[in-house]
């Protein structure tokens, strides 16, 4: 594929490379594993370093997906009257609605059965009550995530969804003042009495949606700039998101995480997404897309299994390659889960995959 001087292709292509990576970064954000502080070792010591390392990147696969899901939305959309509206939500429906419902119910049938094998409730009271089940939903066992934890993210995007006229007239009338609010109140949750009710971030998918909102209403304007995303630009962006990381490690301050996860960070992987979309490597990892919500959904019922099998075979003090392990085999299962599940039942797989082949 050519490069395109088309600064909205560039997007496009890039956002959609992002897609499979990103679904590979939420899987190893569950794979967790303890260092060992007190190692003496310095290999285990570097080790141990890029651990941490690769833990503090893989968090940028959220912000990442409210920015790529904000800009398709709104893509080709030239006046958001109430017939474009309900046609986005219809698609949504098929595409986000009905396989979150589907892996929630497979993840709470997974854990009745465990219930029911080893003796245990996963809730007290049980898993057989029908309010237990309704609430799995939206907010599980006490928590802030659903029965299917990784699934969060869907969550908030689908109400999200439900908010887009409003972001659409922010957008249009008051752009700056709209995404200077949500960005002042995305620094400032801690402090509000909302975080005393709901003490996770909830103006997360808020605000990176309307940031790839701006991005599509306003593309005829970046389309002007005829500005490509060069070598000295991604270069420059590597070096501050590297010393942000390095700061990070030794000073695991909140606001210095908050930037650079969810700002250096998420710069940094756009820019290089648009630097590097028309490789053939990327154009292979686009064919990949169908299976992201197997790996979205189905990595967080098989994290014990996969860690299990690579303790069989790795020191546990290997903390980087127990790690490195577990997330390629959990990798494997889904996308073999995927395209068995296609093979044999392809209607079914396409439900629980958002409609994506």
């Amino acid at each position: 594929m050519l490069r395109s001087n088309n600064l909205t292709e560039q997007i496009i292509q890039g956002f959609t490379t992002l897609r499979f990576p990103l679904a590979i970064f939420v899987i190893m954000q569950h794979n967790n594993f303890d260092i060992d502080c007190d190692a003496v070792n310095t290999w285990t010591q570097i080790e141990n370093l890029a651990y941490r390392v690769l833990k503090i990147i893989d968090k940028v696969a959220v912000p990442c997906f409210y920015v790529i899901s904000g800009f398709f939305f709104f893509l080709n959309v030239s006046e958001f009257k109430y017939t474009v509206y309900k046609k986005k939500l219809s698609k949504r429906f098929r595409s986000l609605i009905v396989p979150f419902i589907l892996w929630n119910i497979i993840a709470y049938l997974f854990l009745l059965c465990k219930d029911i094998v080893t003796g245990n409730n996963t809730i007290p009271g049980g898993l057989l009550h029908f309010d237990s089940f309704m609430w799995s939903f939206l907010l599980f066992n006490g928590g802030t995530t659903p029965v299917s934890a990784p699934l969060w993210f869907l969550r908030d995007l689908i109400v999200v969804v439900f908010l887009t006229p409003l972001i659409y007239l922010c957008i249009k009338k008051c752009p700056f003042i709209f995404l200077s609010v949500l960005i002042v109140l995305f620094f400032t949750f801690d402090k509000s009495p909302l975080y005393l009710v709901y003490p996770a971030q909830p103006y997360t998918a808020p605000l990176f949606f309307s940031i790839g909102s701006f991005i599509a209403i306003n593309r005829h304007k970046f389309d002007k700039i005829h500005v490509n995303v060069t070598n000295t630009a991604v270069i420059s962006i590597t070096l501050i998101y590297v010393i942000c990381i390095l700061l990070l490690l030794y000073s695991d301050t909140p606001l210095l995480q908050t930037i650079t996860i969810n700002f250096v960070g998420v710069l940094f992987t756009l820019f290089l997404a648009l630097r590097i979309y028309n490789t053939k490597f990327c154009q292979s990892l686009i064919k990949l897309n169908s299976t992201c919500f197997f790996l979205f959904a189905l990595h967080f019922l098989l994290i014990n299994s996969c860690q299990s099998i690579v303790q069989w075979f790795i020191p546990k003090e290997e903390v980087l390659w127990l790690f490195i392990g577990s997330v390629i085999i959990n990798t494997l299962l889904c996308m073999l889960s995927y395209y068995a599940c296609r093979k044999v039942f392809p209607n079914v797989a396409s439900v629980l995959s958002g409609g994506r082949s």
